[in-house]
């Protein structure tokens, strides 16, 4: 079920997947530009758990806003969070998504009960830029991850200033994040293959 709220800090839309019941988690997807459907059960999660997935600013019905901060983004999450009625919440960030829980984490210590991060870094470091960086190079050559890799540097390099063409690149730079993903783009705009 894709839930809406009006945040009340700016007047802009966030939109979320509910999915399951059982204890409320709170799921951040990456990119920037990912929709949180690109979660989906999370695995059969929503069997024991309640899933809000949160669509970031931008995408998939949740407003664009002026700035895309990581401080942004934990406040949306703090939005999330006080719309829910949650006193304290378990998280999960994955990718880029996982900055953005760091960061609320360490503004809201006292509103988060778990943390999960998952295909993130703790922080940016030369090592691990270098890392990434040997990781695109070993794979741009391959026929399956070319147009992936490509998407990502484009992303990197010149990023585009339209949210729903940002979303776009991120997702044909998914091969290079996921072992099995979607067909199809969550909102049904564009497909994506295997």
């Amino acid at each position: 079920v894709t839930m809406k709220f009006r945040m009340g800090v700016d007047d802009r839309t966030l939109t979320y997947l509910e999915l399951g019941s059982g204890a409320p988690l709170i799921c951040h997807p990456g990119g920037p530009g990912i929709p949180a459907a690109i979660f989906g059960d999370l695995g059969g999660l929503d069997g024991d758990r309640t899933l809000i997935e949160l669509n970031p600013r931008g995408v998939a019905g949740s407003s664009p806003a002026p700035t895309y901060t990581l401080e942004d983004h934990a406040a949306d999450l703090e939005e999330l969070r006080a719309h829910l009625g949650l006193d304290t919440i378990d998280l999960l960030g994955h990718s880029a998504g996982g900055f953005m829980s760091i960061v609320y984490s360490a503004t809201y210590p006292a509103r988060v009960r778990k943390l999960v991060l998952c295909g993130t870094f703790t922080r940016f470091s030369d090592e691990s830029r270098e890392a990434f960086a040997r990781f695109l190079a070993e794979r741009e050559s391959d026929p399956r991850f070319a147009d992936a890799v490509a998407a990502r540097r484009e992303r990197e390099e010149n990023p585009p200033t339209d949210p729903q063409e940002l979303g776009l690149l991120a997702l044909r730079g998914m091969p290079l994040l996921f072992g099995r993903y979607g067909e199809q783009l969550f909102d049904g705009t564009a497909s994506i293959s295997r």
